[in-house]
């Protein structure tokens, strides 16, 4: 999953309460508190922003459904406006733009996480 905090000193917030939230010190709906108060929200997706994404990766709709384990019409019910992503495939998506927009370097906290793990290997390679 991805995450960008809104500024440095809501980085060292958020760190410090996923810590003691690992801990056990602070439980699943005060850390929720923390990541919507620390952390900016998940871009949402258009039908345009997902065909956009797929096309300039030269990915099928197939290829993509794959990557994002979802099914082929799912992708394509994104792209004519039908649905919209949600909940992990936004975040994979969200990688997906970081590696279309040119950027050297990503952080990627639990990379993994919602991929098809048929394709884990394959993400890894190319990471």
């Amino acid at each position: 999953m991805t995450t960008k905090a809104k500024s440095r000193i809501l980085e060292a917030v958020h760190e410090s309460a996923s810590d003691l939230h690992r801990l056990g010190f602070i439980d699943k709906r005060k850390m929720q508190k923390y990541d919507a108060l620390c952390l900016q929200p998940v871009q949402d997706y258009d039908a345009t922003k997902v065909k956009a994404l797929r096309e300039r990766l030269h990915l099928s709709q197939a290829v993509l459904a794959s990557v994002l384990n979802t099914s082929t019409s799912t992708v394509r019910k994104w792209e004519v406006g039908d649905k919209r992503p949600s909940g992990p495939s936004q975040k994979l998506l969200d990688i997906g733009m970081a590696f279309m927009s040119g950027a050297r370097l990503v952080f990627l906290d639990e990379p993994a996480a919602g991929v098809n793990p048929r394709i884990v290997g394959e993400m890894a390679a190319m990471l």
